[in-house]
């Protein structure tokens, strides 16, 4: 599937040794939905068929306790989500854990999701008309909104998807420096083996003081990032790192060093510090409490 309105320059990417970036049924990455393709949009019966489910998820899911800031729908609950692998616990691993109140049961915008969508707004960091932003991984409801506001400006990419405007390695972007003012890269570092030089690629194609946004999950009970590429064996994989595709686990501290020491100048954000633009003390928005955002700057030429 052809980007709109990029192309890559940089020469013809060999794919590296980065591992494939999941895509998870619900809310997660580029599996899904026509609404991440410029080709797929439903159309006739099908186009009604999907409004009259969108219209009885908004019944079934109604209640006054939450909202869903993504498709503003009033609900009981989020619903749970996440691996339920012993590490992750013992680890005390955000984003990574099975817990309650993760996926919106309208449009499947994830909690990690929605609290990117709510600091971009709260931030304003889409008003630039000249922003084209990729987004690594893309999040279904996420990429869709991006998508409507930035138009050809936006760029969806995954390493072997097809539900995405274009592939790559992310340890190796054909693009030349400075193409973007913005990358959206969510919960991949953690499946690079080489997470240094997906961090180093992301600060090259961002334009002097481009910012970029790079969840991934935190072992809050880490004193540093315990990792192993060597290891292959799915149950162990599991057993160590808490997915079956996971090579390391971070911890907060030594992630942002990492982050640094590509280049970038990092400012971890929690919303539990300004939560009134958050869904408030209540949480009505369903974030997690625990998480913190690495929102990160290249620096201005």
């Amino acid at each position: 599937m052809a980007p709109t309105i990029f192309s890559p320059c940089k020469g013809e990417s060999e794919r590296g040794s980065a591992l494939r970036w999941p895509s998870y049924p619900l809310g997660g990455s580029p599996c899904i939905l026509e609404s991440m393709s410029t080709n797929l949009a439903p159309t006739g019966a099908d186009a009604l068929a999907r409004r009259a489910d969108r219209i009885l998820r908004r019944v079934r899911g109604f209640g006054l306790a939450r909202q869903c800031p993504m498709c503003n729908a009033l609900l009981a609950r989020f619903e749970p989500e996440g691996e339920s692998h012993a590490v992750l616990f013992e680890l005390d691993v955000v984003g990574g854990g099975r817990r309650d109140g993760v996926i919106c049961p309208v449009c499947s915008a994830v909690d990690r999701e929605r609290l990117v969508h709510l600091f971009l707004k709260q931030r304003d960091l889409l008003a630039d008309p000249d922003l084209r932003l990729v987004h690594v991984a893309p999040e279904q409801m996420l990429g869709a909104q991006l998508r409507a506001r930035l138009g050809g400006r936006y760029l969806s990419a995954d390493l072997m998807t097809d539900f995405v405007d274009v592939n790559f390695d992310l340890t190796d972007i054909p693009y030349p420096d400075a193409s973007f003012g913005a990358v959206i890269c969510n919960h991949v570092m953690e499946h690079i083996p080489d997470d240094a030089k997906a961090m180093r690629e992301v600060l090259r194609v961002l334009k002097p003081g481009g910012w970029a946004i790079l969840q991934v999950p935190i072992g809050l009970k880490l004193d540093m990032t315990i990792e192993d590429p060597s290891v292959t064996d799915v149950p162990e994989r599991e057993r160590r790192f808490g997915q079956f595709d996971h090579i390391r686990i971070y911890s907060a501290g030594d992630y942002i060093a990492r982050l640094t020491r590509a280049g970038f100048a990092v400012e971890p954000f929690r919303w539990t510090d300004a939560p009134e633009a958050y869904g408030g003390a209540g949480n009505r928005f369903g974030l997690l409490e625990k998480e913190v955002l690495f929102f990160a700057r290249k620096a201005a030429a």
